[in-house]
């Protein structure tokens, strides 16, 4: 069967057309999820050195938003900011910090979930309905875009076996 240009063919599975609506939020939560679950055997890891840094937002801190850290050897790291707009990198386990080298920075917040599911004992969320589990994962971006996307950011941090390796970021 041909169609024209303006047509679109049927969808044979209706869920094909949800994974171009997927929140950019849960595009990070995944790929997170998933660097997470990938180098982290001790004999994969290049040396880790710890990194903490406070992220500034129009001149005030930062609380809530994920910062990200992405180099050229090993997995991204991230942490969040605490009430102070301090944040402490994790790769692999709790603090153990960030790889040696350059390293492009990400920063995203997302507003409030518009649901609260109730949690297994494991910590996994339990939605009633498919309808609500997009609506815990849609959140608005509530800084620029600029800051979330590796290939937009110009926020960039060197980490070095020496040290200190206390960053601050400023965003506008």
């Amino acid at each position: 069967m041909k169609y024209l240009m303006t047509q679109r063919p049927p969808l044979i599975n209706p869920a094909f057309q949800l994974e171009f609506q997927v929140p950019r939020f849960v595009i990070v939560l995944l790929v997170a999820g998933l660097t997470a679950a990938t180098s982290c055997r001790r004999s994969d890891r290049p040396q880790m050195v710890p990194v903490t840094g406070t992220v500034y937002h129009n001149g005030k801190l930062l609380e809530g938003a994920t910062v990200g850290f992405m180099g050229s050897v090993g997995r991204p790291s991230s942490g969040i900011t605490d009430a102070l707009g301090r944040f402490r990198r994790s790769t692999c386990e709790e603090g153990d910090g960030a790889a040696i080298g350059q390293h492009v920075v990400t920063i995203i917040k997302a507003a409030d979930p518009k649901v609260s599911p109730k949690k297994n004992p494991d910590g996994s969320y339990i939605f009633r309905s498919q309808a609500e589990q997009w609506a815990f994962y849609d959140r608005e971006m509530l800084l620029p875009d600029r800051y979330s996307s590796a290939m937009m950011t110009d926020l960039s941090a060197t980490v070095t076996e020496e040290g200190p390796n206390d960053f601050t970021f400023k965003m506008t």
